[in-house]
């Protein structure tokens, strides 16, 4: 067993500082962050200036299809909304060891801390995160690690265990504390990131798992626009601003029909699915003019094109929908 670990990287201020805790305690860290299509807030680039800053090599792993699996059908459940967080960290923990040989490293190291979470980071749950990943004796979580019993690296020494901290409970006083002491500054809100614990995106997931539309090009698009479900085969994302409007354009796939109302300023809009009727086409022109700056209770003209054939335009005339029409339509 070598010095060389793989640190769990969220950007946020307890994995920073279990970073920079490891260090000092003798591990050599590369930070491994990722990519979540259920969490919004943390960019990219965020996650590699943070890791720049840190004297770390980065290590951006795309999560796939295999994860999503988890989300729909998670062992031990969700919490209040569409949030399996004991699966969720299960499942990161046994990527981030799968990855150890790779990067020649021996062990993990994660920043949770001991009863910060109700749910994932209570000691049971801890437990058994690491017991479902199979990292039990490999996983140091050096903020909290003198509250729990010492992994084989710091039994072997590799790591000094009396380096390490024994931070507990949800007063985050201490970790600011530390941040101050090491001269870390601008990390984000520790209540930010995960969609998947908010109860109205669950109800946009769940409308996506029970309409057969669950892939990550959907899921990426959950967060962008009012959203409206016109049929079984057909649902309709309507932009609230300029760059809500380009997301949607950007994430089109070639089957997707894109609207906007002609002569007057108005939303994208984006029609997808598998089985677009006309009745779903013309219901779709409607919503998007409800949305136009234009007349309301006479008829306007909405251009759409296939994503894939923008030169062929076509229009279809529709009178504006009614607000109390509207939400009957709408995922919320």
């Amino acid at each position: 067993m070598n010095n060389r670990a793989l640190a769990l990287f969220s950007g946020g201020l307890d994995s920073i500082l279990a970073i920079k805790v490891s260090q000092r305690a003798g591990a050599d860290v590369t930070a491994l962050h990722f990519i979540n299509p259920f969490v919004s807030e943390v960019k990219t680039e965020y996650i590699k200036e943070k890791a720049k800053e840190l004297g770390v090599p980065l290590i951006l792993e795309p999560l796939g299809d295999d994860y999503l699996e988890i989300i729909l059908k998670p062992k031990y459940g969700y919490g209040k909304a569409m949030n399996p967080c004991i699966d969720c960290r299960a499942f990161m923990l046994k990527k981030a060891k799968e990855l150890l040989p790779k990067y020649n490293a021996s062990f993990l190291i994660s920043g949770e801390v001991l009863g910060q979470r109700p749910k994932s980071q209570m000691r049971h749950s801890m437990q058994q995160t690491a017991r479902e990943a199979g990292v039990e004796d490999i996983l140091v979580r050096p903020l909290t690690a003198k509250n729990l019993p010492p992994t084989l690296p710091e039994r072997l020494g590799i790591i000094d265990r009396e380096k390490l901290l024994d931070f507990s409970g949800r007063n985050r006083k201490p970790q600011m504390a530390l941040a101050r002491e090491l001269g870390i500054q601008n990390y984000p809100s520790p209540a930010g990131g995960c969609l998947l614990t908010q109860v109205e995106y669950g109800k946009k997931l769940k409308d996506l798992i029970n309409h057969g539309q669950y892939d990550l090009r959907e899921i990426k698009r959950l967060n962008i626009g009012r959203q409206f479900r016109l049929s079984h085969g057909a649902k309709l994302i309507v932009g609230r601003n300029h760059e809500e409007n380009e997301a949607l354009k950007a994430s089109a796939k070639d089957s997707d029909i894109l609207m906007r109302v002609q002569n007057f300023k108005g939303p994208l809009a984006v029609l997808t699915g598998n089985d677009i009727s006309y009745v779903a086409l013309k219901t779709a022109a409607r919503i998007t003019a409800r949305y136009a700056d234009c007349p309301k209770e006479q008829k306007v003209t909405v251009t759409f094109y296939r994503i894939n054939n923008p030169k062929n335009k076509e229009a279809i005339e529709v009178i504006p929908m009614a607000s109390e029409e509207v939400s009957t339509y709408r995922i919320e």
